[in-house]
């Protein structure tokens, strides 16, 4: 709420006046990433139940194209290991670069390019005033092409935001 302290022109006194002003957007940056993944009960919080969470991975090298959306019990039973592969992640984070965009392109990239064997993408989406993680995306690092796994990445989460979870 904006407080305005106005003095009236024709008067001696002042008139409080409390406009209500609209609440800011929601600010996104790397914190909200270092938060979503502290922890295995953050990384509940940071998923909303109804959306699941998508994982996808795309290694050409080793032919891996796979992708899963976890919704309930499925995603409840994945927090324990997903917490645990993030945190190792997370120790990975000081040594390379990771970016991340804002509320209008929140999303977090860590890309090590070939020292490491991938890079993960964190896909957040704008939900209750703040933000969800709604995909883990883990692609091959180092590729000079990555048309067939953009193209691949594109495909799932398309189809996965286009069900509703569990459907």
């Amino acid at each position: 709420m904006t407080h305005v302290l106005v003095r009236l022109m024709a008067g001696a006194g002042w008139v409080f006046v409390a406009c209500a002003s609209a609440a800011p957007p929601p600010r996104f940056g790397r914190a909200v990433l270092d938060d979503a993944t502290a922890s295995e009960a953050a990384l509940g919080r940071a998923i909303d139940p109804a959306r699941g969470l998508i994982e996808i991975d795309y290694y050409e090298a080793g032919g891996v194209q796979r992708h899963q959306r976890r919704c309930g019990e499925a995603l409840r039973a994945r927090l324990p290991a997903l917490a645990s592969e993030l945190a190792g992640e997370r120790a990975q984070w000081a040594g390379f670069e990771l970016t991340c965009g804002d509320a209008s392109a929140p999303l977090c990239v860590f890309n090590p390019g070939e020292v490491l064997p991938h890079g993960t993408r964190y896909l957040f989406v704008p939900a209750g005033g703040g933000f969800v993680l709604e995909a883990i995306v883990r692609f091959e690092g180092g590729a000079l092409d990555t048309t067939a796994q953009d193209q691949f990445i594109a495909a799932q989460l398309a189809a996965d935001r286009a069900a509703p979870c569990g459907g």
